[in-house]
């Protein structure tokens, strides 16, 4: 039987087949801002994090550029950054600027649906690497 990452990785693969690269880039910088949200601060009993982030990213969406709605969005979750190994994927979302805020407008949930799975996957990776390092640290021999 897969694993969960197993699954969301095939899931991503589907997507990637079906959405055009635009789009999908469009995800992997919504999938940036949706990881580095405390949603421990935000999500409550009553308000699911994916659909509060879909709301914040079709508000954000109003915005001319791609440059603003970033910042809106960040904003909006109360981020004062994101990485700047993320400028150059901005700066060609925004060389396609009109194209892009239109997937944002209308297509918000499956583009969130995709960026949550790429942010679900980095960070199960992350933590398996980080298992790892931990496995083979506690199991040398002096």
């Amino acid at each position: 039987m897969p694993s969960k990452l197993e699954e969301d990785k095939k899931a991503l693969e589907e997507a990637e087949k079906v959405f055009s690269e635009l789009e999908i880039k469009t995800a992997r910088l919504l999938s940036v801002i949706y990881g580095k949200v405390n949603w421990a601060k935000i999500a409550s009993a009553r308000h699911i994090p994916w659909d509060i982030f879909q709301h914040r990213v079709l508000t954000a969406a109003t915005k001319p550029d791609v440059p603003r709605f970033v910042e809106r969005l960040c904003y909006a979750f109360g981020l004062q950054s994101i990485s700047p190994d993320n400028v150059p994927l901005i700066s060609e979302l925004t060389e396609h600027n009109d194209e892009v805020m239109g997937y944002l407008r209308s297509e918000s949930i499956p583009l969130c649906s995709i960026a949550i799975l790429y942010a679900k996957v980095r960070r199960a990776e992350k933590k398996s690497k980080k298992d790892i390092q931990t496995l083979n640290l506690g199991g040398e021999d002096e």
